[in-house]
């Protein structure tokens, strides 16, 4: 999912609230949602996913989702409070590269570039500001849950991890894997073996059948 004020929708204002991003979501996939389908979300992405799942769950009028992926995000009940969250703090530009740095997310060639950190700062900011808009717990999800992390992310413990047995009815799958916050790139191999494996098994599990809609695409969304 391409949110405001990025690549293709530069032109529009960022989202700032995620109830609001996830009520604007859910309707996008809601057309789809007639064929066996699996929700995947890295770090903001992980909010959204969870919440969007909440949403299609409790619609009538689309089939909820077979499993959702919770990749690089802390258990809500374990974030940080109101008050020390970065988009709240009074970091200045450096103070917020370099904040970057340490996280090893950002390619040095943005931060490095005055041009580039005009251009990106900005939605970066606006990122932190959308998943620290989310609420400090939520209810649980009805779909199973496979959680993912990285040994050595600075942003979400790996020891923070099992706190999302608090939002799924069963106990989530859980895996560790080397790398910071951005194990989905250094660890892709191993991220796309898991993720293949909990989809096959949810679809024996629950006896779903696979259907035409994953032929044209509309069996597995991001």
């Amino acid at each position: 999912m391409q949110l405001p004020g990025r690549e293709n929708r530069s032109v529009e204002p960022f989202e700032a609230d995620i109830m609001r991003a996830a009520d604007r979501i859910a309707a996008e996939i809601r057309p789809w949602a007639s064929v066996p389908y699996f929700l995947f979300g890295h770090s903001l992405g992980a909010s959204l996913a969870f919440e969007v799942a909440r949403r299609l769950e409790r619609d009538r009028a689309a089939l909820p989702p077979a499993g959702l992926v919770v990749s690089g995000q802390q258990p809500f009940h374990l974030r940080p409070p109101p008050e020390s969250r970065v988009h709240r703090s009074t970091l200045d530009d450096a103070a917020f590269v370099a904040m970057l740095r340490r996280y090893n997310g950002t390619p040095s060639e943005i931060l490095d570039n005055v041009e580039l950190r005009e251009i990106f700062l900005p939605i970066l900011r606006a990122d932190f500001r959308l998943s620290e808009s989310h609420p400090n717990d939520a209810e649980p999800v009805r779909a199973p849950l496979l959680v993912l992390g990285g040994r050595d992310d600075l942003l979400v413990p790996a020891e923070d991890l099992g706190g999302w047995r608090r939002y799924g009815l069963d106990d989530p799958e859980v895996h560790v894997l080397p790398g910071d916050h951005f194990f989905t790139r250094s660890a892709e191999p191993e991220v796309c073996a898991l993720v293949a494996r909990f989809i096959a098994a949810r679809l024996a599990s629950s006896a779903l059948s696979v259907t035409a809609g994953y032929g044209d695409g509309r069996g597995l969304l991001p």
